[in-house]
């Protein structure tokens, strides 16, 4: 698999724009979406929004967070799985604890299967909420409520009491 870092002081590569299709989500309660698209469509309609709105240099969550991609070859009937990282102050090891991950499978149909991992349910929501919205192809930020850092905050946004696995755990 090859991994994709979106972040600051991550890859600097930008998305190209593409041409892509509205989808149409049917929610269950299960908490997994399913999206009309191939796996890498809507891992490259999430990646670059999440990019531009949260996690890129201007985004709001940027000196908090970040998301690495694991994303398999086009041919691989493997998911491509984002997981949203605590951001460290490591220049070599940015990623902390991984606080959610977005697993997306299928082949002309993407299943979005949401795993929380030690994010407060506000911020659960939130996530949830903005990654689902740009998978749909939407492009609108939305807000990063229960998300973005207030001064001396460290820890806005993680629930208490969660074990939290490391970066070396994230998979």
């Amino acid at each position: 698999m090859a991994g994709a870092c979106l972040g600051a002081g991550g890859c600097g590569a930008s998305l190209p724009e593409a041409n892509l299709p509205k989808a149409t989500a049917l929610i269950d309660n299960s908490h997994a979406t399913t999206i009309v698209g191939s796996p890498a469509d809507i891992y490259q309609r999430i990646a670059r929004q999440a990019q531009r709105c949260w996690f890129g240099p201007f985004g709001k969550l940027h000196t908090q967070y970040m998301m690495h991609a694991d994303v398999p070859p086009p041919t691989s009937s493997e998911p491509v799985t984002l997981t949203v990282h605590r951001r460290l102050d490591s220049a070599t090891k940015p990623w902390g604890p991984g606080l959610m991950r977005l697993e997306l499978s299928g082949t002309s149909t993407t299943t979005l299967t949401f795993e929380n991992i030690g994010l407060k349910p506000a911020a659960q929501k939130t996530i949830t909420e903005g990654l689902t919205r740009w998978a749909n192809g939407r492009t609108d930020c939305g807000d990063a409520e229960g998300l973005a850092p207030t001064s001396g905050a460290a820890t806005e946004g993680l629930a208490t009491g969660t074990t939290q696995r490391t970066g070396a755990e994230r998979r």
